[in-house]
């Protein structure tokens, strides 16, 4: 029965689906299907509830549904437009997020938040596997997407394997970089772990996102050639702009 909402343009009351879902799974396909293509204005409240002879509060349902879910987002006193295409990043390659958005075309800006060394913690020494206590770099970025704030980035790295690290201008250059062709660091690989939060409030002002908006975690240990940890680094990242893609193979 589920399967019917994909093919119809108006919400059927004859059917036990409820009408907000049906009217939910209509505007979906409109946008996979390329009918309202990203950035485009969808019609009113009023609009869809004349057309598909429903309650309005049933379309705010479904249109509220729709903007926790990422595909749109209202602009207040003009109307609700479809969500612009997600930037896409290929994780099954350890490199430099920015310079990999970069080569895809895309105009990200950098912004430093905090460079500093602190003392490790608990969790900071078993992530990096160093002594309680032992110096560490903590350095905070903000990425933007054409001045919008998308991904923050929170990284930790023992200060004796890159002491200098601390006097770069990392908002222009790739730590992946420095660490490989300056610092003489060979990264081998990274191990990360993905899930779905809730914006607290800091992470909400930081991203521009109300507080509760579904975000993208990811936490990452990245190791050395020799098998030492280089970086530990957490990763808040808006579900509206941004996903993740990983080819997978089966194993024979």
């Amino acid at each position: 029965m589920i399967d019917e909402v994909t093919t119809m343009n108006r919400v059927d009351k004859t059917i036990s689906i409820p009408a907000y879902y049906q009217l939910k799974e209509i505007i979906r396909q409109k946008i996979d299907s390329h009918q309202w293509k990203p950035g485009a204005k969808i019609p009113s409240e009023t609009q869809l509830e004349k057309i598909h002879h429903i309650h309005r509060m049933t379309v705010r349902q479904g249109i509220n549904e729709l903007c926790n879910e990422g595909l749109l987002y209202r602009v207040r006193g003009i109307g609700t437009f479809v969500t612009k295409q997600k930037l896409e990043r290929d994780i099954s390659n350890l490199q430099s997020v920015t310079l990999s958005l970069r080569a895809a075309g895309h105009e990200i800006q950098v912004k430093v938040l905090t460079l500093k060394t602190i003392s490790a913690s608990q969790k900071l020494s078993e992530k990096l596997e160093i002594e309680k206590n032992e110096k560490v770099i903590h350095l905070e970025r903000l990425r933007f997407l054409n001045g919008v704030p998308f991904y923050f980035e929170n990284s930790y790295l023992p200060f004796r394997l890159c002491p200098e690290l601390i006097h770069e201008d990392l908002g222009k250059a790739s730590l992946y970089f420095l660490l490989e062709h300056k610092y003489g660091l060979s990264l081998e690989n990274g191990v990360m772990k993905i899930e779905a939060v809730a914006a607290d409030q800091t992470r909400s002002e930081l991203l521009g996102v109300r507080k509760g908006f579904p975000l993208l975690y990811a936490e990452q240990v990245v190791y050395l050639d020799d098998g030492h940890a280089i970086q530990f680094v957490e990763t808040f990242i808006r579900s509206d702009k941004y996903k993740y893609h990983l080819a997978r193979r089966r194993k024979k």
